[in-house]
Formats: C-alpha cells, sequence, structure tokens
C-alpha cells in the first residue's frame, strides 16, 4: 500500500475529517465552560439571592458547564419557585392566598405541597405578582418540565444559559 492507493487516501482523509471534528467539539467544550464559569461569577456577584437560590443557581451553572444543560434548567426553575415562595411570605400574602384559595398556608413552606403552577396562579390573584411575570414564570415552567420529563426536549448550551437568564431576571423583579 502507497499514499498513492485510493483505500489509504481515503483513510487519511478520514482521520483528517475525525481530527477536524475533534478540534471543533474540544473548543466548544472549553467555550462553554469558560460560559457556565461566566454565569458562576456573576452569580457571585449578585447580593440579592438567598443562600438557597445561590445554591440551586450555582448547581445549574455546574450542571450546565458538564453538559447537563436538562439538569441546569430544572435546578435553575427551582430557584425561581423559592424567589416567588419568598416573596409571598416577605409581602404578607400567606393569609390572603389561604383565605383565597382555601388553603392551609401558614408558613413559606407549606406552598410547597402545590403545585408551581398553582402557587403562580395564585401570587397573580392576590397580585404578588403582574400579569407579565405570571406569564414569564409559566413559559420557565414549561420549558422545565419539558426538560424534567421524558419528552424528549433536548436544550443546547445557548437554551440552558438563557434559561438561567431569564430565572435571574425575573428572580431580580420579585426583589423590587
Amino acid at each position: 500500500m502507497t499514499s498513492d492507493d485510493p483505500s489509504v487516501r481515503l483513510i487519511l482523509t478520514t482521520i483528517g475529517a475525525l481530527e477536524d471534528d475533534h478540534r471543533s467539539i474540544l473548543k466548544s467544550v472549553q467555550r462553554s465552560k469558560a460560559r457556565a464559569a461566566t454565569v458562576e461569577a456573576t452569580l457571585s456577584e449578585i447580593q440579592t439571592l438567598s443562600p438557597r437560590q445561590l445554591e440551586l443557581l450555582t448547581e445549574a451553572a455546574l450542571a450546565i458547564r458538564h453538559g447537563l444543560y436538562r439538569s441546569g434548567t430544572v435546578a435553575a426553575f427551582a430557584a425561581v419557585v423559592d424567589s416567588l415562595h419568598q416573596l409571598l411570605a416577605r409581602r404578607s400574602f400567606l393569609p390572603s392566598i389561604s383565605a383565597m384559595r382555601a388553603w392551609k398556608v401558614y408558613h413559606v413552606e407549606d406552598l410547597q405541597e402545590f403545585g408551581d403552577y398553582q402557587v403562580v396562579e395564585a401570587a397573580r390573584q392576590v397580585q404578588a405578582i403582574s400579569k407579565a411575570q405570571m406569564k414569564s414564570v409559566h413559559g420557565l415552567l414549561h420549558r422545565r418540565n419539558l426538560a424534567a420529563h421524558p419528552t424528549g426536549y433536548a436544550p443546547n448550551l445557548d437554551e440552558a444559559l438563557g434559561f438561567i437568564s431569564e430565572s435571574l431576571a425575573i428572580i431580580r423583579a420579585f426583589e423590587v
């Protein structure tokens, strides 16, 4: 076999293409780690996050850093839910929700007994959040559900990082 042999040329061409693919994949993995690290740095600069929210968003960023985009989405949404629960407790909406929904909600932890969609609806009913905020959280909840269940949904790096950005925006809005 010589380098003029068609089968040798095919093998060399295939190896060259594999090397190009390898370099491309390596660059994208390095970029995704760098972008996820940027999210982690951003999280450390935000002072308004509760320790639980910071933990959940850090877990989301770490999951994304390791290519676990669905897991990152689920963890980021948990931080949004925690933020909403804290908002309702901080602004003393729990008694109003109990009365309006006939729920027994005396402590913020009691909200965990109800579905996220229901809690968001209740928050809107007692005017703790705006209609636009409710729709934003419902949109995130829909994407979280796609990520958390076997739906075939497979977010990419950009979608997962975008989900964290949207989650942070909502959490910040809840802090106002």
